[in-house]
């Protein structure tokens, strides 16, 4: 074993590498959504100093590199608790924008509840948030202001690309065994038909009332 002082002449190797942009010419060409394509995106989970063979941590990369932007993680205590939150130094990163993984940890086997509470605690927001901008649209001067709060108030609970490529996948469905005709029911297969239909439409209030009145109090 050598001295960190023996090394520090390779600092500008990594330092040069770090600070390469993501090559979105790659991404766009063979689609993040697609295993190869996932892998030249950034991920936003490095250096976890997880034993070596882990099986987590490559699960836990690949998630990063498609949601990791806008990613929220309720974990479980165990393994993941230790190689995710070593103080202080996690693994989890940032993008350019300053955009990654928020995570916390719940001790006592609740996860799903744990991070139910997350969920509440980002809607209580984004609900301020609204009602700051719907007086914006109400009460404001400056047009070009309005127009911009009017556009961000159409778009709040969707966001039309994504919608697109949510329904797009959706569609895929119909083609998976669970799907088929001899372990599903021709109603549940229609229900999920129309849901699907009327949310190209712009009505996604089928797939709402269902997360509804599966995660009613």
């Amino acid at each position: 074993m050598e001295s960190l002082a023996a090394h520090e002449a390779e600092q500008k190797y990594f330092d040069y590498a770090a600070a390469l942009p993501e090559k979105t010419d790659v991404v766009a060409k063979f689609k993040e959504n697609t295993v190869k394509g996932s892998q030249f995106k950034k991920p936003l989970l490095e250096f976890s100093g997880a034993c070596a063979g882990c099986g987590e941590t490559p699960y836990a990369k690949l998630i990063t590199q498609l949601f990791g932007d806008r990613m929220y993680i309720a974990n479980a205590t165990g393994c993941s608790s230790i190689w995710g939150n070593s103080s202080p130094s996690p693994p989890y990163t940032v993008n350019e924008k300053g955009q990654g993984p928020a995570w916390s940890n719940s001790l006592f086997e609740d996860a799903a509840e744990f991070g139910y509470g997350m969920l509440l605690a980002q809607n209580a927001i984004r609900g301020g948030l609204k009602e700051k901008i719907e007086d914006i649209v109400a009460n404001g001067q400056n047009a070009d202001v309005k127009a911009a709060a009017q556009e961000w108030l159409d778009t709040y609970n969707t966001d039309s690309e994504r919608a697109a490529k949510a329904l797009a996948e959706l569609e895929k469905a119909f083609d998976m065994p669970y799907m088929g005709t001899d372990r599903c029911d021709d109603a549940t297969r229609k229900y999920l038909r129309d849901n699907i239909d009327k949310a190209k439409l712009g009505d996604p209030s089928g797939f709402t009332e269902c997360i509804q009145a599966n995660y009613a109090d």
